[in-house]
């Protein structure tokens, strides 16, 4: 996930869970769902952050976002820059880069540092993140050329952005899920792991790696443009550590709840998370049901704009 986190800067039951009937002949799923209760009804829409734009959606689902009355989203995105400001600030004063590798890493670190002239001291308050951009710039460390075609679709098309720019635009109220001050250590932790992996792998190593992130990216593509959210959820896990995708998904889930709630006392609300925030056991479309709400998928008919509800199995 830090390496993704790195490549994005180098870029700048009967209906329990997913258990759906797939669709027939003409017809396609969408990462779309209705959320009903006490007579008034929301949206969510599940998005993939980067390489798929908004006009990739059905237009049923662009003509309800059009018409929401509030949108709701993951991150306030015109404070991008100052969240990572943050991610890339020095640590605190009793915080130390060493101790966040591990030892071996550091020496490889502090003997790169010695032939440019630098030592431990330059670097001790680094953040992970910072000291990450620091090697691939050391190393030279560039998206290969393999994969440079994807690197640039990728960069055309942010669905969220779109929307968030869409909505403001139209003056939709909006809301956030996250919260820009909350510093998750996890993304210390990631960032860190990356790092002293970073460190230790050859150039040859690192290069790979780098192929196989973008190949994987667009595998994930694949899966949501097909309306695959269990396959989507798979990549997603394949790539994490448990405690960072509990950290990144399920407790993030856990703590969007009650805005969402709030949200949803609003009839036609409408919001968009990352797809992989919605299936699996600890993902939103379970927890709400937990709460007592209705939560239906869409489907299309392809070509057409009418969504109807995917019937069950």
């Amino acid at each position: 996930m830090a390496l993704r986190i790195a490549l994005i800067a180098l870029l700048l039951t009967s209906l329990s869970s997913v258990a759906f009937a797939r669709p027939g002949e003409g017809q396609r799923f969408h990462h779309f769902w209705k959320i009903s209760k006490d007579g008034r009804s929301g949206y969510i829409l599940g998005t993939m952050h980067q390489g798929v734009p908004s006009n990739a959606l059905p237009e049923s689902v662009l003509e309800l976002f059009a018409t929401a009355p509030s949108f709701y989203m993951e991150l306030d995105l015109s404070k991008t820059q100052e969240i990572i400001n943050r991610q890339y600030a020095p640590l605190p004063a009793e915080e130390s880069l060493q101790d966040k590798i591990s030892a071996s890493a550091w020496q490889v670190l502090v003997k790169m540092l010695a032939l440019y002239g630098l030592d431990a001291s330059d670097v001790a308050r680094k953040s992970p993140n910072s000291a990450i951009s620091m090697v691939y710039e050391i190393r030279g460390i560039t998206v290969p050329v393999e994969v440079e075609d994807i690197r640039q679709e990728f960069r055309k098309a942010s669905m969220d952005k779109e929307l968030y720019h869409q909505a403001r635009q139209r003056g939709t109220p909006l809301g956030f899920l996250d919260s820009e001050h909350v510093r998750r250590p996890g993304m210390e932790r990631d960032a860190a792991r990356e790092l002293d992996k970073l460190l230790l792998s050859t150039d040859e190593q690192i290069h790979a790696s780098l192929i196989e992130v973008f190949q994987l990216m667009t595998k994930e593509r694949a899966a949501y443009l097909d309306g695959d959210a269990d396959t989507f959820l798979d990549y997603i896990r394949g790539e994490m550590a448990e405690d960072s995708f509990n950290e990144n998904i399920t407790e993030r889930n856990a703590l969007w709840l009650p805005d969402i709630e709030h949200g949803l006392l609003q009839d036609g609300v409408f919001f968009a998370v990352g797809v992989g925030h919605l299936p699996g056991p600890g993902g939103l479309v379970e927890m709400l049901r937990k709460r007592g709400y209705t939560v239906e998928r869409f489907f299309s008919m392809q070509g057409c704009a009418e969504l109807l509800l995917a019937p069950a199995m």
